[in-house]
């Protein structure tokens, strides 16, 4: 009789869980419908991205070799999916400005992703409540929104919602012993790897989550697993060295600067990215007008810590903190190896190192009523900047099409050994790209499709922290017929190069000196020298397209 109401009780609390959560999703997709997120375009290397996955072979995606991608990523699965997405929606008829599939995909992958991270973390702590705020704060955490509104994004999903099934099955095997759960952990493992190299770091968040459970798991099989997760691991690395090619030097050089003084800058960024929903370059620029919002935010973000901290001080829960501190750290291991971050990349860290804190939390019984009402409002916040950031991809979306049909209208010469170069087209609003590689929207909007007939180099972008400033006059000064001064005059609009470090750029091609920089630390002016007669240079600036006098 006992055992049989503890079951109608553990049946009922269920069916309250998936209630609460279900409720909490579909006010979440009514929230973001307000914002306007299912109105949000593709950005620029979405359709690079498109046209890689395309054109690409079956053998090509196994391989490495796609085209018009890096070869320093393996991702068949996620380039397949995306495969699978343009089939899907050549079969559906939409028009071509239609990207409402891409957005339902995006949203789906999102919420299985955190509903999965929700359901392992009821199955270690078995508190209902805990569960559904963990929930709650992944879903409404403003920078994990960009995984969705970018649709590239889908590749964090997509590798997080395999991570997580891997981390269920392991704790599974770990508790029951079944070779079922130890091998749909493997399973989970290789899927993973086949999505995203970010998913390297599944034993080592396996070992932490272990260690702050101390629940009764078999230590034998967290040996067993974690050895055969190492090996695969292994195999995994060799393969990209020797078949692929990727040499471990240029793998950790190719994206950012190699030293400690770097490892320890973007060890910051990927801090402030997991409690400061800002990008960078806005944070310094709110922190520099001392804007009230922000530091509003901050403070109740420090008093809840300080409030947690002293709260649970007295249940020795410093022994803890070096656990959720690894777990951040392992959690952003391939980037300290790549040697960059940004705010798009925190999903997969964010939501396994809060799974950490929380786990933490739930050792302490009711203490998480200290900071109910502090909680209250960081969640009001976030909702605030949630909203704000739907609609600033929105627009950015907007906005690109709208240049890439001006760039239709240009009289673009495309004459054989000639190149195209285009100077000012705006790449960055806030947090939201807009056109990184102008060529693959260029040949989506202009030519036919996901194809790739035409190249056009995108030199120099701008990027903007305000709706006047995205398309400010670039002021020009030509200096002779091949250089030139340029110089932004947005109040927040700031000049940029893709993929550099430093201020100076020079190849066979062209020559870039970026001076004076504004508050932010972002370049105003620069000077541009182009060394080919075939070089066709065309200005972009206040929406229009013309050609430069060289």
């Amino acid at each position: 009789m006992i055992t049989g109401s503890k079951q109608i009780h553990n049946e009922k609390t269920a069916n309250s869980f998936t209630l609460i959560i279900l409720s909490v999703t579909a006010a979440h997709i009514v929230f973001l419908y307000i914002a306007g997120y299912f109105s949000i375009s593709l950005i620029s290397d979405d359709y690079l991205n498109f046209i890689s996955a395309s054109i690409s072979t079956l053998s090509e995606k196994f391989s490495g070799s796609v085209p018009y991608y890096s070869h320093y990523h393996f991702r068949p699965l996620w380039f397949l999916s995306i495969e699978f997405s343009i089939y899907v929606n050549s079969l559906l008829q939409l028009s071509k400005d239609n990207f409402i599939l891409y957005r339902i995909e995006n949203l789906i992958y999102f919420y299985a992703f955190v509903m999965l991270a929700a359901v392992f973390f009821k199955k270690l702590t078995a508190n209902n409540f805990l569960s559904v705020i963990f929930f709650i704060t992944c879903i409404l955490y403003p920078c994990n929104l960009n995984s969705i509104c970018w649709t590239a994004g889908r590749v964090d999903l997509m590798c997080g919602i395999f991570i997580m099934s891997a981390l269920i099955f392991s704790f599974g095997y770990f508790r029951s012993g079944k070779m079922s759960d130890f091998i749909f952990a493997l399973i989970f493992l290789f899927m993973s790897l086949f999505t995203k190299e970010t998913s390297v770091i599944i034993p080592f968040v396996t070992l932490v989550i272990f260690f702050i459970s101390k629940a009764e798991y078999s230590y034998r099989n967290l040996r067993n697993l974690i050895l055969f997760e190492l090996a695969i691991l292994t195999i995994y690395l060799l393969f990209k060295i020797f078949f692929i090619g990727n040499s471990p030097s240029e793998v950790i050089s190719i994206y950012g600067n190699n030293g400690l003084f770097n490892i320890g800058g973007v060890m910051l960024r990927a801090f402030i990215s997991l409690m400061i929903p800002y990008d960078y370059l806005s944070l310094q620029y709110n922190l520099s007008v001392f804007d009230f919002t922000l530091i509003s935010y901050i403070a109740i973000l420090l008093l809840t810590a300080v409030s947690l901290f002293f709260s649970m001080n007295r249940f020795d829960f410093r022994k803890y903190l070096p656990y959720v501190a690894a777990m951040l750290v392992l959690s952003v291991m391939p980037n300290l190896i790549a040697g960059y971050f940004r705010p798009q990349l925190i999903l997969i860290p964010f939501v396994v190192t809060v799974l950490s804190l929380f786990l933490v939390v739930s050792k302490y019984g009711n203490i998480y009523k200290a900071v109910k009402m502090l909680f209250i409002l960081i969640i009001a916040y976030w909702s605030f900047l949630s909203f704000n950031l739907v609609k600033d991809w929105n627009f950015a979306g907007q906005n690109s099409i709208k240049d890439i049909k001006e760039l239709c209208k240009a009289d673009l010469k495309f004459r054989e050994g000639s190149k195209i170069f285009i100077i000012g087209l705006p790449s960055r609003y806030r947090q939201a790209s807009m056109l990184d590689y102008a060529s693959g929207p260029f040949n989506y909007w202009c030519v036919k499709g996901f194809t790739f007939e035409n190249k056009i180099t995108d030199f120099i972008h701008t990027g903007a922290l305000d709706e006047n400033s995205l398309n400010s006059e670039l002021r020009i000064s030509i200096l002779s017929g091949k250089e030139f001064d340029i110089t932004a005059t947005g109040k927040t609009q700031y000049l940029l190069k893709l993929d550099i470090t430093g201020n100076e750029f020079k190849d066979k091609e062209a020559e870039i000196i970026f001076s004076e920089f504004n508050s932010f630390g972002k370049p105003v002016k620069a000077r541009v020298k182009f060394f080919s007669d075939d070089s066709e240079v065309y200005i972009f600036s206040e929406g229009k397209i013309s050609r430069a006098g060289i």
